[in-house]
Protein backbone atom coordinates (compact mmCIF):
# COMPACT_ATOMS: atom_id res chain seq x y z
CA UNK A 1 0.00 0.00 0.00
CA UNK A 2 2.85 2.45 0.98
CA UNK A 3 4.44 2.02 -2.62
CA UNK A 4 1.07 2.76 -4.25
CA UNK A 5 0.85 6.22 -2.46
CA UNK A 6 4.64 7.17 -3.65
CA UNK A 7 3.16 6.01 -7.37
CA UNK A 8 2.39 9.08 -9.69
CA UNK A 9 -0.99 10.14 -9.81
CA UNK A 10 -1.58 8.48 -13.25
CA UNK A 11 -0.28 5.42 -12.98
CA UNK A 12 -2.82 4.19 -9.97
CA UNK A 13 -4.91 1.50 -11.25
CA UNK A 14 -8.43 3.08 -11.71
CA UNK A 15 -10.38 6.22 -11.01
CA UNK A 16 -11.43 4.96 -7.87
CA UNK A 17 -7.76 4.73 -6.37
CA UNK A 18 -7.18 8.23 -7.52
CA UNK A 19 -10.25 9.26 -4.92
CA UNK A 20 -9.29 7.20 -2.18
CA UNK A 21 -5.09 8.32 -2.39
CA UNK A 22 -6.76 11.96 -2.19
CA UNK A 23 -9.17 11.21 0.63
CA UNK A 24 -6.36 9.71 2.70
CA UNK A 25 -4.17 12.66 1.58
CA UNK A 26 -6.84 15.29 2.92
CA UNK A 27 -7.60 13.35 6.13
CA UNK A 28 -4.31 12.37 7.74
CA UNK A 29 -3.18 15.63 8.38
CA UNK A 30 -4.60 19.31 8.06
CA UNK A 31 -3.63 21.17 4.47
CA UNK A 32 -4.77 24.45 2.74
CA UNK A 33 -6.02 23.92 -0.78
CA UNK A 34 -2.79 25.82 -2.07
CA UNK A 35 -1.43 22.66 -0.27
CA UNK A 36 -3.06 20.24 -1.39
CA UNK A 37 -2.92 21.33 -4.93
CA UNK A 38 0.81 21.17 -4.77
CA UNK A 39 0.09 17.72 -3.68
CA UNK A 40 -1.66 16.87 -6.56
CA UNK A 41 0.76 18.50 -8.89
CA UNK A 42 3.47 16.83 -7.01
CA UNK A 43 1.89 13.43 -8.26
CA UNK A 44 1.43 14.73 -11.80
CA UNK A 45 -2.81 15.15 -11.34
CA UNK A 46 -3.72 16.85 -14.48
CA UNK A 47 -4.66 20.15 -13.50
CA UNK A 48 -8.29 20.32 -14.21
CA UNK A 49 -9.18 17.08 -12.60
CA UNK A 50 -7.26 18.59 -9.54
CA UNK A 51 -9.62 21.87 -9.39
CA UNK A 52 -11.90 19.36 -9.61
CA UNK A 53 -11.22 17.22 -6.75
CA UNK A 54 -10.05 20.34 -5.13
CA UNK A 55 -13.95 22.18 -5.63
CA UNK A 56 -15.40 18.90 -4.60
CA UNK A 57 -14.13 18.24 -1.05
CA UNK A 58 -13.85 22.17 -0.75
CA UNK A 59 -17.79 21.53 -0.86
CA UNK A 60 -18.48 18.75 1.26
CA UNK A 61 -16.54 20.69 3.80
CA UNK A 62 -12.95 18.74 3.51
CA UNK A 63 -11.20 21.61 2.63
CA UNK A 64 -12.13 24.42 4.63
CA UNK A 65 -9.01 27.08 4.92
CA UNK A 66 -10.93 28.94 7.48
CA UNK A 67 -10.95 26.20 9.72
CA UNK A 68 -7.09 25.01 8.90
CA UNK A 69 -6.70 28.94 9.69
CA UNK A 70 -8.22 28.42 13.61
CA UNK A 71 -6.34 25.12 14.01
CA UNK A 72 -3.11 27.09 13.11
CA UNK A 73 -3.59 29.98 15.40
CA UNK A 74 -4.51 27.95 18.05
CA UNK A 75 -1.54 25.56 18.02
CA UNK A 76 1.52 28.23 17.35
CA UNK A 77 1.22 29.94 20.71
CA UNK A 78 4.90 31.07 20.50
CA UNK A 79 4.04 33.16 17.21
CA UNK A 80 2.78 36.84 17.63
CA UNK A 81 -0.02 38.02 14.96
CA UNK A 82 2.97 38.80 12.16
CA UNK A 83 4.13 36.08 12.14
CA UNK A 84 0.96 34.04 12.12
CA UNK A 85 -0.55 36.45 9.59
CA UNK A 86 2.67 35.57 7.18
CA UNK A 87 2.64 31.78 7.86
CA UNK A 88 -0.94 31.63 6.62
CA UNK A 89 -0.55 33.89 3.48
CA UNK A 90 2.08 31.41 3.00
CA UNK A 91 -0.15 27.91 3.14
CA UNK A 92 -2.75 29.77 0.43
CA UNK A 93 -4.93 31.07 3.53
CA UNK A 94 -6.91 34.40 2.32
CA UNK A 95 -7.22 37.97 4.21
CA UNK A 96 -10.82 37.11 4.97
CA UNK A 97 -9.92 34.02 6.42
CA UNK A 98 -6.78 35.08 8.56
CA UNK A 99 -8.46 37.95 9.83
CA UNK A 100 -11.73 35.74 11.05
CA UNK A 101 -9.17 33.37 12.70
CA UNK A 102 -7.75 35.89 14.72
CA UNK A 103 -10.18 37.87 15.77
CA UNK A 104 -11.94 34.26 16.49
CA UNK A 105 -9.01 32.81 18.75
CA UNK A 106 -8.94 36.43 20.99
CA UNK A 107 -5.16 36.50 20.62
CA UNK A 108 -3.80 38.86 23.08
CA UNK A 109 -0.37 39.52 21.72
CA UNK A 110 0.90 41.53 24.36
CA UNK A 111 -0.16 38.47 26.71
CA UNK A 112 1.68 35.79 24.97
CA UNK A 113 4.99 38.08 24.80
CA UNK A 114 4.84 38.33 28.34
CA UNK A 115 4.50 35.18 29.04
CA UNK A 116 7.39 34.26 26.48
CA UNK A 117 9.53 36.84 28.07
CA UNK A 118 9.00 35.56 31.60
CA UNK A 119 9.77 32.24 30.18
CA UNK A 120 13.14 33.07 28.15
CA UNK A 121 13.55 35.63 30.34
CA UNK A 122 15.64 33.56 32.90
CA UNK A 123 17.73 31.89 30.44
CA UNK A 124 21.40 31.90 30.67
CA UNK A 125 22.94 34.96 28.97
CA UNK A 126 19.95 36.34 28.38
CA UNK A 127 19.98 40.05 27.79
CA UNK A 128 17.56 42.32 27.24
CA UNK A 129 18.56 42.74 23.77
CA UNK A 130 18.63 39.38 22.60
CA UNK A 131 14.94 38.49 24.09
CA UNK A 132 13.39 41.73 22.19
CA UNK A 133 15.17 40.31 18.95
CA UNK A 134 13.73 36.87 19.95
CA UNK A 135 10.73 37.92 19.95
CA UNK A 136 10.35 40.23 16.97
CA UNK A 137 11.50 37.15 15.20
CA UNK A 138 8.59 34.87 16.66
CA UNK A 139 6.33 37.62 14.98
CA UNK A 140 5.49 39.78 18.19
CA UNK A 141 4.95 44.11 17.22
CA UNK A 142 7.24 46.58 19.20
CA UNK A 143 4.38 47.70 21.05
CA UNK A 144 3.48 43.98 22.20
CA UNK A 145 7.40 43.82 23.33
CA UNK A 146 7.59 47.08 25.00
CA UNK A 147 3.97 46.19 26.63
CA UNK A 148 5.86 43.12 28.00
CA UNK A 149 9.09 44.50 29.15
CA UNK A 150 6.99 47.36 30.79
CA UNK A 151 4.77 44.64 32.83
CA UNK A 152 8.12 42.70 33.28
CA UNK A 153 9.80 45.90 34.90
CA UNK A 154 6.84 46.47 36.92
CA UNK A 155 7.00 42.85 38.29
CA UNK A 156 10.52 43.37 39.09
CA UNK A 157 10.14 46.64 41.15
CA UNK A 158 7.12 44.98 43.20
CA UNK A 159 9.38 41.67 44.37
CA UNK A 160 12.08 44.23 45.15
CA UNK A 161 9.22 46.07 47.40
CA UNK A 162 8.40 43.18 48.65
CA UNK A 163 11.92 42.25 50.28
CA UNK A 164 12.35 45.80 51.47
CA UNK A 165 9.66 45.54 53.97
CA UNK A 166 11.23 41.94 54.97
CA UNK A 167 13.95 42.64 56.80
CA UNK A 168 13.24 44.39 60.34
CA UNK A 169 11.34 42.52 63.23
CA UNK A 170 7.88 42.79 63.18
CA UNK A 171 5.25 43.35 65.65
Amino acid sequence: MKEERSLPFSALPDEDMKWESVLIRLVSTPRTRKELARKLRERRCPEEKAAELLDRFEEIGMIDDRAYALLYVDSKRDFGLRRLRDELRARGVSHADIDDALAESGIDEAERALRLARQWGNQRGMTPQKLDARLRRRGFSSSAVREAFSQLHEELENFRSLGEGTGGDEE
